[in-house]
């Protein structure tokens, strides 16, 4: 990808007490904790997954949708890899107890807000876009970042459009009627994952990161230049700080907020 033009805008970060409440409030995060106290310690299928008995009550007991023993993905099934990818909840010797991430204190402003951060960034790694690796994610996030009073989904499509074009020949060369419908679809799914734990508004055809969203996101950038460094070589300065409160810009780079935790594994 060619470096020309990319940059992060100069802008101020929320507070972290500002956003601490969107974070306290948001129901997936509150489910997937809540799944990882219900199952506790307990032993589990070969595959490390709740036996068929455990799997309907699960779903019975926190109200989740979904067949547990029907193909495809449920509720119960994507909470449990939430839970897992976010050290909710952690295996041993075939049995679940409580992780790590049980840890953090949801009435600590930093704590809750560095929770859900760990939530965008496994959200993000089962993204679409996400394969080989999240650095395939620039263009999407960049787009999203850089656009502070939103923009359409339309145009966010056509932005991930010219770029895949300008990276191949092949797509470049493509019917545009047929490369057009595959990013919208791809687009979306994001967008609706997104959504989903309040990264982002949609609101009649256009997409809106939140104040949350967007201390995710730029928590993100940093997330996965410490695994790739390839912002550097797209040509974007970043500070290696962490996240911050409002006394954060991207020109000065100084910060004096949340201490936050590696996700070394992605």
């Amino acid at each position: 990808m060619e470096s020309k033009g990319l940059s992060l805008p100069t802008m101020r970060l929320a507070a972290i007490g500002d956003v601490a409440p969107a974070a306290r409030s948001c129901q997936w995060l509150l489910a997937a904790r809540r799944l990882a106290e219900w199952t506790g310690e307990r032993r589990l299928t070969k595959s490390h997954s709740l036996c068929g008995n455990d799997a309907r009550a699960a779903v019975r007991d926190l109200g989740l949708s979904g067949d547990p023993g029907a193909a495809g993905s449920t509720d119960l099934q994507r909470l449990w890899r939430v839970a897992l990818d976010m050290d909710l909840l952690e295996i041993w010797d075939g049995c679940s107890d409580l992780g790590p991430g049980m840890e953090w204190d949801l009435d600590d402003d930093e704590d809750v807000v560095e929770l859900w951060i760990d939530l965008l960034l496994v959200t993000v790694d089962r993204l679409p876009m996400s394969r080989p690796t999240q650095a395939e994610q620039l263009p999407f996030m960049l787009s999203l970042y850089r656009a502070v009073e939103g923009l359409s989904i339309e145009d966010l499509v056509q932005r991930l459009i010219v770029n895949a074009e300008q990276k191949s020949e092949r797509i470049a060369a493509a019917d545009p009627g047929r490369v057009r419908p595959l990013y919208e679809v791809v687009a979306q799914l994001q967008l609706d994952a997104l959504a989903e734990i309040d990264a982002v508004v949609l609101k009649d055809g256009s997409v809106r990161l939140t104040d949350l969203g967007r201390h995710g996101v730029r928590h993100w950038f940093e997330h996965v230049e410490r695994l790739t460094g390839w912002l550097k070589d797209i040509g974007i300065a970043l500070t290696t700080k962490r996240l911050d409160s409002s006394k954060f810009t991207e020109e000065t780079g100084t910060t004096g907020g949340v201490a936050g935790r590696d996700r070394a594994g992605g």
